[in-house]
């Protein structure tokens, strides 16, 4: 996820006034939580979205490392490297992935892999989060279409002005994938970011 520290320190500089900073460190999804997610901080976000294709072709589509960045905004390139995999030589979990968002090089490692129903993973470096847990569900609806649901849990960083803004960035990268992923297969939103903000 590319999230420059120059935007979010402008963004919260306009909204502070009128928002305060608490908003952004403390909100959290209302909607209810993965069963399948392991241990990890709270719910900031979550989507669903209707997708026109078989859970095979989207489970692929979304874990492929050379279609990553056809539908995650900002990846320029994703690099998966399965030295600690449970599955030899093979993507499963504890494979790490690479993400390179312009200068920004964002490492994660799998947690849950499970085709084409599931994969999890968690975020190491370069995001300003921790205990981050992301799960994503794909469920087949008939033979030609699915549904995939995305949860983003986490906590944030409170030493940067970025950390601060994380649950309002990671929704909005989250809107934004959802978008790319209809425009490629066709579909629908069915829930989008859909959190209310509790203390």
């Amino acid at each position: 996820m590319r999230y420059p520290l120059a935007i979010a320190s402008s963004f919260l500089v306009v909204t502070a006034g009128f928002l305060g900073l608490g908003y952004f460190a403390s909100s959290r999804c209302s909607t209810p939580t993965s069963p399948i997610a392991p241990a990890s901080g709270p719910l900031r976000a979550v989507s669903q979205t209707l997708i026109s294709a078989p859970a095979e072709t989207v489970f692929d589509y979304i874990a492929g490392e050379d279609t990553l960045p056809e539908w995650m905004p900002d990846l320029d390139n994703a690099r998966y490297e399965h030295t600690f995999s449970a599955i030899p030589n093979a993507l499963g979990p504890g494979s790490k992935r690479f993400m390179k968002f312009g200068e920004q090089i964002e490492i994660e490692e799998i947690v849950q892999f499970s085709r084409p129903s599931l994969i999890s993973y968690r975020i190491l470096e370069g995001v300003p989060v921790t205990a981050h847990i992301s799960v994503v569900s794909i469920e087949e609806r008939g033979s030609k279409s699915s549904l995939l649901t995305w949860y983003q849990y986490f906590e944030i960083k409170r030493s940067s002005l970025a950390g601060w803004m994380m649950p309002f960035l990671v929704r909005r990268f989250m809107s934004e994938a959802q978008g790319n992923l209809i425009e490629t297969f066709e579909g629908e939103a069915i829930q989008s970011n859909q959190c209310k903000f509790l203390g």
